[in-house]
């Protein structure tokens, strides 16, 4: 068993795109054990967000000189 999460910081748009692909592509693919979860998350919501490891840096802009 596997569980991933994807975290898609972007516009309404992009999201139903993705909802697009998954009820063209893959929704007719799943098995009885097979599921797919999106959770909307406000902007209240992900202030209170806890990260930890490489995650917590994530979101942080990087700038590289050379």
């Amino acid at each position: 068993m596997q569980y991933s999460v994807f975290v898609v910081q972007n516009s309404p748009r992009v999201l139903r795109n993705i909802q697009a692909e998954i009820d063209m592509r893959y929704k007719k693919l799943f098995q009885k054990t097979d599921s797919i979860v999106i959770f909307p998350v406000c902007i209240g919501c992900k202030g209170k967000i806890i990260r930890y490891g490489y995650a917590k840096h994530d979101i942080e802009d990087v700038v590289y000189f050379a």
